[in-house]
């Protein structure tokens, strides 16, 4: 009988598990939460230059019209029609064009926010080492509800909401 197979995928030599596998959760997240963000902000990116370049292919078909009107190519009534038709889309996409505005910057402000989390972490660490014990009683009482130590070496804590 065969020995039941690893059931680790077979990318590396030896069928150890993959690198990626290996990673701790919280650069697991970290690498996620990465590419999520920059998916969103590249679909963001990429469709706020498309409502651009229908905004310019609009003023470009407004000048081929004007252009029309002035050969007479195009009557007075025809050239009012479209134009009521170009001013609704135009205004549609320019509405369109500050939403998605709005959304980059605020996609791009959570992304410097996110980076200064590490940071943030960082020299909280470091003023907490430098206190003393009472004062590092007093501000762990702010944050933790509940600090829960088991015989076996585990620690559960219940943070305030």
């Amino acid at each position: 009988m065969r020995p039941p197979r690893s059931r680790w995928p077979r990318s590396e030599p030896g069928g150890r598990a993959p690198t990626s596998l290996l990673t701790s959760p919280r650069d697991r997240v970290r690498e996620f939460l990465a590419v999520t963000e920059n998916n969103v902000v590249e679909r963001l990116e990429g469709e706020s230059a498309s409502v651009e370049k229908r905004l310019a292919e609009l003023e470009s078909t407004f000048l081929k019209d004007m252009d029309r009107l002035d050969r007479g190519i195009l009557n007075e009534t025809e050239f009012a029609r479209r134009n009521q038709e170009r001013r609704d889309e135009k205004s549609r996409l320019e509405n369109r064009r500050v939403e998605l505005k709005s959304r980059l910057e605020a996609d791009r402000g959570k992304s410097v926010l996110a980076a200064a989390v590490p940071l943030a972490v960082l020299s909280f660490l470091e003023d907490f080492q430098t206190m003393d014990v009472r004062a590092q009683k007093a501000r762990l009482q702010t944050i933790l509800k509940a600090a829960h130590v088991y015989k076996d070496g585990r620690i559960e804590l219940e943070f305030r909401s």
